[in-house]
C-alpha cells in the first residue's frame, strides 16, 4: 500500500485483528512516502492471519492476495511466504523466504514485500518495504464512531480491517501454525483460546490434534548426523547445536555375527532403503526424505539384461554391537529454563545418544545360461554354484567341470563400509573374486542406525514431548515416505525409459513431496493437501508399476520358446480329428471382461498379466479336385492372417458403381438359400491402434483317415512380437478353421530393448 501523503506524518493506522496482547508494527521505509504505521494485532480466536496487497498496498500487482502469514508464539513471530506474488526478502534471512517454509522474525527487522532481493527503490519501485518492531501491549481502546455516515470515507491508501466475521474467524482458526514451534494444545474443531483464559477447558479426544513423542527411537543415520546433537521431530533436521555438556566416547569395532544371502537378483532387490527402522519411531518423527533405490545396481541390472543372463549375488553383511554417549549427560548451564519453543528450534526435540555402525559386500556375479531359454531349473543352478564357489567348495579352475549349461563371466563387487572408502563400485575378475572377500575381516563399518532420546530423559530437562500435530498426520507423511522411495526406484526401471510424460510426472510429484515434507505435518482439519499428496503420489506409483508388470511380462514373451508346437490329433464324431498349432503365450487362466471386439484375459496366476484375445473361424476351404490329388502336386494353401489398422491407415471406401445396367437380382429359390458364411481369412481391426501378438492358435477338425494338413509360418519369431500374423494352411481338404490371437497395444508396451 502507499501510504497517505497527506496529514501528520506521525500518524499511525491500526488495523485492528482483535484484542489481544501482542502485535507488529510495519513502518513504511521508502523515502519518498509518508513514514506511515500500520500494527497487526493477534486475535483470541487465532494466533495466525494472512497479509496480502488489500493491506499493504492495493492494486501492487507485485505482491499476492495472501502474500504471507505471520504466525504468533509466545514472544515469538513467524513468517511465511505462500507462493504468490513475486516473493518475500526478509533481512534476518539474508535472503528470499522459502515457499511454505516459516522464517522467525527480529524485533527491528526489514522486509522487502513484492522482490526476491532488496534491490532499492530506484530498481524496484513498486516493492513495499517495511520495518518491524514488535509490540508487547494490546491494541489501544478506541470508541466507534457515533454514525456510519459521519465517519468519513477512507483513503484508498489507508487500510481498515473489521472484525472479523464468523466465517473469517473460522478461516483464521485453521491456518498452519509454524515450523519449529508448537502450542501446548490446541483443537481444530473448536476456537483456540490462549491458556490463561481457559485454563481448565479441556479438548475432546476424538478433535486432541497433539501427539507425545516417544522417549526412545531408532532411524537411518544421516551424514550431517554427531552424538549429542539435536534432531528436530517435526521436520527430522539436525541441529547445528548442542544442548549437552561436554562427554567422552568410545568406540566399537568388533562386527557381529555375519550373514550370507545367495540369490537372484532382480529389480525388487534394487530398492535400498536406508529407512528399514522408520516404523520403530512410532510414527513420531517426520523423517527426510529416503535416498531410496540404489543406482549402482540398476546400472548393473541395465547394462546385463539379456535372454541369455542371470545376475546371482553373494551379499555378506554384518552388524556392529550399538555405541551409545555416557548415560549421565546433562545440559549446559541455563538451558533448563529455555521456554519449549525456542530449545526446539536450536536444539531439537531428540538428542542422538547412539549409534550403530555395520557394513556389507554384495557379489554380483554374471551368469551366462548356454541354451536357449532360461528355466527355473538354471536359476538354483547358478545360485548354488556361485554359493559353493565363494564358500571355497570350488575353486577357479573347475567352474567349467561343474556345469555345461551356465559360465560365470564378470564380478560387479557393490562395498559398504568394508573399505576406507565408506562406499564402492568395482568390477573383478571372477578367478579374484573370493579374495575380495577377505577384506571383510578389517572392515572398519559405516553408521548406518542412530539412536535417539528425547530431552525429557534428562533431569534437568523440562522440555514436553508433547507436540502440536496430530499423530494421524505423522502416520501419513510416513505413508508419503515410502511411496517416494518405491517412485525413485521406478524411475530406474527400464520400463519407464521411453515413457516421458509419466517418467516427468513422477518427478513433479516427487519434488512436490520434497517441497512440501517439512510443513505438511501442521495441515490442518479442513485443508486437504496432505490428502491430495499422498493421492498423487499413490496414483503416480500405481502407473509406474503398471508399467514394470508390462515389461515384465513382455520379457516373459521375448524368453519364452516361440516354436511352434503341433498337438496330437485328437479323434472326435462323425470321422473327423481335431488338430492344433500353439506359439506363445495363448492358454489364459481366465476371462477377465468381454469388449466389443475381443476378450481382456489374465495369465499366469499370482501375476495376473493382462492381455487382449480375439477369435474367430473361417469359411469353409475349397480343397482340392481330385486329379490335383492324383497327380500329387505341391499342397494347396489358403492364407490366414491378422492385422489392425489405424485412422491413418484405414483403406478408402469401394468407388461407387458407375451408371449404366443395373445388376438384374434374380429372386432366390425357396429352399436353396444357401447358409451365410460369416468367417473371413483376413481378420482386420480397423480403427485400432498397432499391436504386439503375443502369441496364436489355429485349429481344425479334418477328415479321418486322409494326409495330415500342415501349417507354414515364414517369420523370425512365428509372429510373436509382430504387429501382424500371417499363416498358410493346407487347402488340400475342405475345412473350417479356427484362430486364436493374443495381443497388447503398442503404445502401452513401448520397450525398445524388448523388441526382437
Amino acid at each position: 500500500m502507499a501510504p497517505n501523503s497527506s496529514g501528520n506524518a506521525k500518524q499511525t493506522t491500526e488495523i485492528m485483528i482483535s484484542a489481544s496482547i501482542e502485535g507488529v508494527e510495519f513502518s513504511y521505509q521508502d523515502p519518498n512516502i509518508q513514514p506511515q504505521k500500520i500494527a497487526l494485532y493477534k486475535t483470541n480466536e487465532s494466533n495466525t492471519f494472512k497479509v496480502g496487497r488489500t493491506i499493504l498496498a492495493p492494486g501492487n500487482k507485485k505482491l499476492g492476495k495472501d502474500h504471507v502469514r505471520l504466525t504468533f508464539q509466545d514472544s515469538k513471530v513467524s513468517i511465511t511466504h505462500l507462493g504468490s506474488g513475486s516473493g518475500t526478502w526478509v533481512q534476518s534471512k539474508k535472503g528470499c523466504l522459502v515457499k511454505d517454509k516459516p522464517h522467525t522474525l527480529k524485533d527491528g527487522d526489514r522486509i522487502v514485500f513484492g522482490a526476491e532481493a532488496d534491490a532499492g527503490l530506484a530498481q524496484d519501485p513498486e516493492a513495499v518495504r517495511v520495518k518491524v518492531r514488535f509490540l508487547t501491549e494490546g491494541p489501544p481502546q478506541t470508541k466507534a464512531p457515533p454514525s456510519p455516515k459521519r465517519t468519513p470515507p477512507p483513503s484508498p491508501k489507508s487500510a481498515l480491517l473489521e472484525a472479523p466475521t464468523a466465517k473469517s474467524t473460522s478461516d483464521a482458526k485453521l491456518q498452519l501454525p509454524p515450523q519449529h514451534h508448537h502450542r501446548r494444545a490446541s483443537s481444530l474443531g473448536a476456537q483456540d483460546k490462549p491458556k490463561e483464559l481457559v485454563p481448565s477447558a479441556p479438548v475432546p479426544p476424538a478433535q486432541a490434534s497433539h501427539t507425545i513423542l516417544d522417549k526412545h527411537i531408532k532411524v537411518p543415520w544421516s551424514e550431517t548426523f554427531r552424538l549429542g546433537f539435536g534432531v528436530n521431530a517435526l521436520t527430522g533436521e539436525f541441529t547445528a547445536s548442542s544442548a549437552l555438556r561436554p562427554f567422552k566416547f568410545t568406540e566399537t569395532t568388533k562386527p557381529g555375527v555375519s550373514r550370507i544371502l545367495v540369490e537372484r537378483l532382480q529389480w525388487d532387490g534394487v530398492k535400498e532403503l536406508r529407512d528399514e527402522f522408520e516404523m520403530e519411531a512410532g510414527a513420531t518423527m517426520n523423517l527426510p526424505c529416503p535416498l531410496g533405490a540404489n543406482a549402482r545396481i540398476a546400472s548393473v541390472l541395465s547394462t546385463n539384461t539379456s535372454s541369455s543372463t542371470i545376475l546371482i549375488q553373494y551379499k555378506v553383511d554384518s552388524d556392529f554391537a550399538p555405541e551409545y554417549i555416557p548415560e549421565g549427560v546433562r545440559l549446559k548451564d541455563g538451558l533448563e529454563n529455555v521456554p519449549d519453543p525456542a530449545f526446539r528450534e536450536e536444539f531439537g526435540d531428540y538428542y542422538i545418544a547412539g549409534l550403530q555402525r555395520s557394513y556389507s559386500c554384495r557379489m554380483i556375479v554374471v551368469c551366462k545360461v548356454n541354451e536357449q531359454t532360461i528355466t527355473e531349473r538354471h536359476e538354483k543352478e547358478a545360485a548354488a554354484l556361485v554359493d559353493r564357489y565363494f564358500k571355497g567348495s570350488i575353486k577357479a579352475i573347475d567352474l567349467e567341470q561343474e556345469t555345461s549349461s551356465i559360465s560365470l563371466t564378470s564380478v560387479i563387487v557393490d562395498a559398504e563400509g568394508c573399505t576406507p572408502n565408506p562406499s564402492s563400485v568395482f568390477s573383478v575378475s571372477v578367478k579374484d573374486a573370493p579374495k575380495t572377500l577377505s577384506m571383510l575381516k578389517n572392515a572398519p563399518g559405516v553408521p548406518r542406525v542412530a539412536y535417539l532420546y528425547h530431552y525429557s530423559r534428562i533431569n534437568a530437562s523440562k522440555l514436553s514431548p508433547q507436540v502440536d500435530v496430530s499423530k494421524a498426520m505423522f502416520y501419513k507423511v510416513q505413508s508419503m515416505r515410502g511411496v517416494y522411495a518405491d517412485l525413485q526406484a521406478c524411475l530406474l526401471h527400464p520400463a519407464l525409459r521411453e515413457f516421458a510424460f509419466d517418467c516427468r510426472t513422477i518427478r513433479r510429484v516427487l519434488k512436490r513431496f520434497e517441497d512440501q515434507r517439512q510443513s505438511i505435518v501442521y495441515t490442518t482439519r479442513g485443508d486437504n493437501k496432505a490428502d491430495t499428496l499422498l493421492k498423487d503420489l499413490t496414483k503416480a506409483k500405481e502407473k509406474a508399476v503398471t508399467l514394470m508388470r508390462r515389461y515384465e511380462f513382455i520379457r516373459i514373451v521375448r524368453d519364452m520358446d516361440k516354436t511352434v508346437i503341433s498337438h496330437a490329433p485328437k479323434p472326435v464324431d462323425g470321422g473327423f480329428c481335431f488338430y492344433r498349432w500353439d506359439c506363445g503365450m495363448v492358454d489364459a487362466a481366465r476371462k477377465v471382461t468381454s469388449l466389443k471386439a475381443y476378450d481382456l484375459v489374465s495369465f499366469t496366476p499370482p501375476s495376473n498379466y493382462k492381455a487382449f484375445q480375439l477369435e474367430w473361424q473361417t469359411p469353409v476351404t475349397d480343397g482340392t479336385s481330385t486329379l490335383h490329388q492324383l497327380l500329387h502336386l505341391s499342397t494347396p494353401r489358403e492364407a490366414i492372417s491378422f492385422q489392425t489398422q489405424n485412422f491413418g491407415q484405414v483403406m478408402p471406401p469401394p468407388p461407387p458403381p458407375s451408371p449404366g445396367k443395373k445388376p438384374v437380382k434374380l429372386p432366390p429359390l425357396k429352399g436353396t438359400e444357401p447358409a451365410v458364411d460369416n468367417g473371413v481369412f483376413a481378420f482386420v481391426l480397423a480403427d485400432h491402434q498397432p499391436c504386439y501378438i503375443l502369441g496364436w492358435s489355429i485349429s481344425c477338425y479334418w477328415p479321418e483317415g486322409k494326409a495330415e494338413p500342415t501349417i507354414d509360418v515364414d517369420h523370425l519369431t512365428n509372429c510373436v512380437l509382430s504387429d501382424r500374423l500371417a499363416v498358410l494352411v493346407d487347402n488340400s481338404r475342405a475345412a473350417r478353421w479356427h484362430c486364436k490371437v493374443t495381443f497388447v497395444i503398442q503404445s502401452a508396451y513401448n520397450f525398445p530393448d524388448l523388441r526382437v
